[in-house]
């Protein structure tokens, strides 16, 4: 009875020892093949609803406002997965329990895993760009058109400086969907 109990103690001791020795590669497989990135649907960013036209001031500021918050939360999110950000993602407890190249293994694979993301969050952002853009130019051409009804310079300058707004947010945005770095 007394071997027996010394054998159990004896494994029982062996295989603590091994479980430490394993531990430290735990985090390591889970980052570097495991890991799968949050959801797709916690990344989302709430897509603006967009009208075919807008007549009037107000709808205008508005329709504006919600597009430019959808943008900030657009590239806030294609920023957070940026590869050169991908080690922030791994815990530091993780982080510190791996060898070298484990962490680059991770840091590699969690890159990858988030370029993934980034792109089919990109893809997702086509068809709000487009409803974006055709809402633009029909709203552009109806202040145009009234514009010439009522010429004033005032509005002939808000309208060349809203054109200007714009183009430069979508320039800015196709650079952060295209992966160029933003100015």
């Amino acid at each position: 009875m007394k071997k027996l109990v010394g054998i159990l103690v004896l494994a029982a001791a062996g295989g603590a020892g091994a479980a430490e020795q394993a531990a430290p590669s735990a985090p390591g497989g889970y980052w570097t093949e495991t890991y799968a990135g949050p959801t797709l649907n916690a990344l989302r960013c709430v897509a603006p609803q967009v009208p075919v036209i807008s007549q009037f001031n107000q709808r205008i500021r508005t329709v504006t406002r919600a597009v430019r918050q959808w943008q900030n939360c657009h590239r806030g999110v294609l920023a957070a997965l940026a590869p050169s950000r991908a080690a922030e993602h791994i815990p530091a407890e993780a982080l510190a329990a791996m060898t070298p190249l484990e962490r680059e293994a991770a840091t590699r694979h969690v890159a990858a895993v988030h370029a993934q993301l980034a792109e089919a969050i990109g893809r997702e952002a086509v068809p709000v760009i487009a409803r974006h853009d055709a809402w633009r130019d029909a709203t552009l051409a109806y202040v145009a058109g009234q514009n010439s009804v009522s010429p004033g310079a005032r509005a002939v300058a808000w309208t060349e400086r809203f054109v200007s707004n714009e183009r430069e947010s979508e320039s800015l945005q196709r650079q952060v969907a295209a992966g160029l770095p933003v100015r």
